[in-house]
Order: structure tokens, then sequence, then C-alpha cells
């Protein structure tokens, strides 16, 4: 019966504590976005992309894959927001969260991105157009 009850401990810290995580990457993910109206993928690609060559579908795929593997909403996200400074702490609460974006980036696209590629994509905006490289190669 103690060993029910600790699990039972152990496991609703766990969940309290991810939950605090997730609370608190939204608070600061507020701050940051402060003032920014929420832009649905249409109108995020519109306001950013449609000008370009660039398909709707990496410009959704990626930001998908960025809400999905983050498990944050990313609506106001801004082409030039910077995942290497403001929107750091995202990737930092997970040390294995930016090889799961790139694997996810590369079996959804069928790519291949070599680490100093990723590396190099700080922005959503350089993440999109590293898929968009890769894709109009294959």
């Amino acid at each position: 019966m103690e060993t029910i009850t600790l699990i039972i401990i152990l496991i609703l810290g766990i969940y309290f504590s991810i939950k605090r995580d997730k609370r608190k990457h939204q608070e600061k993910l507020d701050e940051i976005f402060f003032g920014r109206k929420s832009l649905t993928v249409n109108e995020f690609y519109n306001k950013y992309y449609s000008h370009e060559d660039m398909p709707i579908e990496i410009v959704s795929g990626v930001i998908g894959i960025l809400e999905e593997q983050l498990d944050v909403d990313l609506s106001r996200l801004h082409k030039e927001d910077d995942f290497s400074s403001d929107l750091s702490f995202l990737l930092k609460s997970d040390s294995m969260v930016d090889v799961a974006i790139i694997v996810a980036l590369e079996n959804t696209f069928n790519i291949s991105i070599e680490d100093a590629e990723a590396e190099n994509a700080k922005t959503i905006d350089d993440m999109i157009k590293l898929v968009q490289r890769k894709v109009s190669k294959t």
C-alpha cells in the first residue's frame, strides 16, 4: 500500500510540475507577445509569405510542428521572433525538444537537415525558408 501511495504522490508531483512549467511558458509568451493580434495560419501566411514563392503547406507545417513539439500556442508569433534569444526559454525547458523539432521537420517534409543548418535557423522565418530550400532540392 505504501508503494502505491508513493507512486501516486510521485505521479501527482510530476503532473503539477508540468502544469506549472506550461503556465510559466504561457505567461512568458503573453509578456513577449503583449499587444499582438492572434493570427490563423492562413493570416500568418498572407501577412508574411503570400508575396513570395512559398507554399502555404510549408508555413503551416512548420508552425504546426513548433506548436506540437513546444506544446504552446504560437498564434501571435511574428516571422522575426528569435528562438535563440527572446523565445529561447521554450527550447531550454526540454533538452531534447530542439532535436524533436528537427526530426519532425525531416520526417514531415522528407528532407535532411544538417546540424549547422539547424543551429543557424534561429527565427520562424529561418526555419520556414530552410525547409523550403530543402524541399525544392528534392
